[in-house]
Parts: structure tokens; C-alpha cells; sequence
């Protein structure tokens, strides 16, 4: 009699056990992993924000070489005059005062050298005259 309910008690741990083994690959192919819903480019996504408004838009981020070796940032003017776009570098001026025309998208793309460690950007947007402004602006590496 003990030794039935120990045979018994073993069958019913293997069969659990063999379920739960035989289940896990499947189950964890049900939603795809971001690696396998993801495209072959290295792109990083530094930030991708709307600005509406007459104030100037500023943004700081990082660029590490170890991420990729080019920079884009990217502005999409959707407002009815035009803005300007300047860019620093770890506080030194890159780039001052880049027109971008009602309608228009400027991307700048800067090669990343990464210092020691990483490059500190900042963007600024902003008008002459003062208008509304209504722009897209983004930064990603690659």
C-alpha cells in the first residue's frame, strides 16, 4: 500500500512537472519580445518631444560614443514663422541660430567623438520676433 502511494505520488509530481516544462516555451511565445519586435538599426532614441508656445524650447541630453557615432536632431516646424535652432556641446556653441521655414524640417547630424565618457548636448529653439511656435523636436544616435 505505501509503496502504490509513493508510485502514485511520484507519477503525479512528473506529470506537473513535465507540464509546466513542456508549457513554458510556449507561453513565452505569446507576446514577442521587444528584441524580436525590434528592426536590425542600433537607432537610440535620445528624446522626441512637442513645443507649443512663444517661450523658448531647451532640452540637455547625453551622446555616448559607445552608442553609436552619429547624432541627428531633428525639428519640424509646424508653426507659421520661423525658428532657430542652436546646439551646444559639453557648453561650447555647435551650431547658432539654424533657420527652419514654416512647413519646413532641419535635421543636423553631428558626429559623436564621446570624450572620455559622453558629450553633453543642449538644444534651444526660439524665435525673433516672438510668434507662437509649434515645432517637433527629436535626437537619436546611431
Amino acid at each position: 500500500m505505501k509503496k502504490s502511494v509513493v508510485v502514485i505520488s511520484t507519477l503525479l509530481m512528473l506529470s506537473t512537472f513535465t507540464g509546466f516544462a513542456s508549457a513554458a516555451p510556449d507561453s513565452t511565445r505569446i507576446a514577442p519580445t521587444q528584441l524580436e519586435t525590434s528592426t536590425d538599426s542600433r537607432e537610440i532614441s535620445l528624446f522626441d518631444v512637442s513645443h507649443i508656445g512663444s517661450h523658448t524650447f531647451q532640452n540637455s541630453f547625453h551622446a555616448n560614443i559607445h552608442a553609436g557615432k552619429r547624432l541627428d536632431v531633428d525639428v519640424k516646424n509646424d508653426g507659421s514663422g520661423t525658428v532657430f535652432m542652436t546646439l551646444m556641446r559639453d557648453g561650447e556653441y555647435y551650431a547658432v541660430d539654424i533657420p527652419i521655414s514654416p512647413g519646413q524640417q532641419k535635421t543636423e547630424t553631428i558626429n559623436v567623438y564621446g570624450g572620455f565618457i559622453s558629450e553633453k548636448w543642449k538644444v534651444f529653439i526660439n524665435t525673433k520676433d516672438g510668434h507662437n511656435m509649434d515645432i517637433q523636436v527629436s535626437a537619436r544616435q546611431y
